[in-house]
């Protein structure tokens, strides 16, 4: 049995505004406003290796940026690198072809580690359809539910889908249940990460 871990998703997202300048009014004089995102909203055929760039009307440099404040569709982001007008994230692992991806940027987690956001942000784009050269052809997934994410394990694949459903394959062809035993509730992404199963799932 694979360990999994489940973490909450919300899909929807609304910017918030926020303060921390009378928290920190003597290291921080004004909040970060976030001016610029690329891939922009909208953007589509964007590569699912694609880093995240953040520009800021400030210098970011030695605010706290945990890489817990950003999100791709619930799944975590890591801080790649800092300059003085900008940060660039990635997901930490690939995204899945020809999927609306969501990022989100929390103001309350960045200023409860210290730092100065102005509001929360969020922002969709649309990755390739999928690698050149492969032919996709409709399968028989065994289940009549709906299903939302696959992840590939290096030595199969794992699709996730509602009211619980986690399915396995060896091939991508034949798919059967797998034999953990998930939350009954709709399960939104996954990803596989040094032999363990990460899934959000489609919190409200």
């Amino acid at each position: 049995m694979r360990p999994w871990i489940f973490v909450a998703g919300v899909l929807t997202l609304a910017a918030a505004a926020l303060s921390c300048t009378d928290d920190h009014p003597a290291t921080f004089p004004s909040a970060l406003r976030i001016e610029a995102v690329i891939p922009p909203a909208g953007a589509t055929h964007v590569p699912v290796d694609t880093a995240v760039e953040i520009r800021v009307d400030g210098d970011p440099r030695g605010r706290g940026i945990p890489d817990s404040v950003f999100t791709v569709n619930g799944l975590p982001m890591r801080v790649e690198s800092v300059r003085e007008d900008a940060l660039v994230i990635r997901p930490v692992a690939l995204l899945p072809y020809n999927r609306v991806c969501r990022v989100r940027v929390s103001a309350e987690g960045w200023n409860a580690a210290g730092g100065c956001l102005e509001a929360d942000t969020s922002w969709s784009f649309t990755t390739d359809p999928g690698p050149p050269g492969v032919t996709w052809s409709r399968k028989t997934s065994g289940t009549g539910a709906d299903l939302t994410a696959v992840a590939a394990t290096g030595s199969g694949y794992v699709a996730v889908g509602r009211d619980g459903t986690v399915l396995e394959s060896e091939n991508g062809l034949a798919w059967h249940p797998d034999s953990f035993d998930p939350p009954h509730e709709d399960l939104a992404g996954v990803v596989f990460l040094s032999n363990l199963f990460l899934v959000t799932t489609a919190g409200e």
